[in-house]
């Protein structure tokens, strides 16, 4: 009888073992999934951006025919954002990712709430543009609380790349957007 005992603590063990191997799996591919919704959703607000400024900086005379397929790009990945966070909570993913995620998702909500008085003309590049920096950088500060979301060094190590190249392109879209207007009024001030 303690043999048998002995074999059947022992799969319970392995059996636990699996299991907790399969939900960070599970938990990984989730993540996995949320990543490219976040870097789409970047990369659509800083296009949206950069175009924004440009309209308002040349008075609406320019961008307009682009302008709106870009908000209805950043709207989609606004819904395909949500989409993926509400598989990830019903997954019972990391509450410090969702509670990023969640954040970030409301500040776009409020950057791009504004494009009534981008349109009128209402504000200035730098008043509109200020909007967008802190959607944005919640929106990396999800990426970055994946991370703390994955016990997994190779998965960590993507992260961070993926974050690092996010940043520069945000810091590049920046001097863009700002350089738009440059342009559009014929001179840089200091």
């Amino acid at each position: 009888a303690l043999p048998m005992t002995v074999c059947l603590a022992y799969a319970g063990i392995l059996m636990d073992e699996r299991r907790q191997t399969a939900a960070a799996c599970d938990s990984i591919t989730s993540i996995a999934r949320m990543a490219p919704a976040i870097s789409n959703l970047v990369h659509a607000m800083q296009k949206e951006r950069g175009q924004t400024a440009g309209y308002i900086g040349y008075k609406g005379a320019s961008f307009q025919d682009t302008l709106p397929a870009l908000r209805d790009d950043t709207d989609a990945a606004v819904q395909l954002l949500q989409r993926d966070l509400a598989r990830y909570r019903a997954g019972n993913g990391d509450p410090k990712l969702t509670t990023a995620v969640e954040a970030a998702i409301s500040l776009a909500a409020d950057a791009t709430g504004g494009r009534e008085t981008y349109d009128a003309l209402s504000l200035t590049v730098p008043d509109m543009a200020a909007r967008y920096p802190s959607t944005i950088a919640a929106l990396m500060a999800a990426i970055s609380a994946m991370a703390y979301a994955s016990s997994d060094d190779a998965v960590n190590k993507r992260i961070s790349a993926l974050l690092n190249l996010m940043e520069g392109k945000e810091r590049a879209g920046l001097q863009r957007a700002y350089g738009s207007v440059g342009f559009s009024t014929s001179g840089f001030s200091p």
